[in-house]
């Protein structure tokens, strides 16, 4: 699932909360039908991560095939949102920015791979032109390295922010700047 809440004039718009049912795991079996290679669904989990598949005693660079599956699965998402809105009365002109939370949304290590949440918003910004991507907030972690602790600051991930939490801190965010 992918999960969005949309900013208006600074202030969370409770009616925009909204839960779709498309995300990681659709852009995965989108993938699996593009690419038609037999191997487990950790091999394609991973794929989506990394752009690499592995083939025979290789791996085969997907990242192509990747991005299609997930500007594919973002129209689906898209389509959802925008029927949603519509449906709540919300006007293009009075959207400031939009959270987009879920594991779908998760960045990859190959910098050739978009997160889905950058292909729905370039769906969005059609419509909505002045809307952007909130940014996820960060938070203080402490790991090891070396043997030591060290504090690090990290985006939080956005497969693990509930959306009610996370509009809490969107919202704290979007007074904030």
């Amino acid at each position: 699932t992918t999960d969005f809440v949309i900013m208006a004039k600074n202030k969370l718009q409770n009616s925009t909360l909204k839960t779709v049912m498309f995300g990681g795991k659709n852009v995965r079996s989108r993938l699996k039908a593009l690419v038609g290679v037999d191997v487990s669904d950790e091999a394609y989990k991973n794929a989506l991560l990394t752009g690499e598949l592995p083939v025979g005693e290789g791996m085969q660079d997907i990242c192509e095939e990747i991005n299609n599956a997930k500007k594919f699965i973002a129209s689906k998402i898209y389509t959802n949102l925008y029927e949603h809105l519509e449906g709540n009365g919300i006007q293009p002109d009075s959207i400031y920015g939009i959270l987009i939370v879920g594991g779908g949304v998760l960045e990859g290590d190959n910098p050739n791979i978009k997160p889905l949440s950058e292909y729905i918003m370039e769906q969005f910004k059609q419509f909505f032109p002045a809307a952007k991507l909130i940014e996820l907030p960060k938070h203080t972690v402490t790991k090891i390295v070396d043997d030591e602790p060290v504090k690090v600051e990290e985006t939080i991930s956005p497969r693990m922010l509930n959306i009610m939490g996370a509009s809490v801190l969107a919202e704290a965010i979007a007074k904030s700047n």
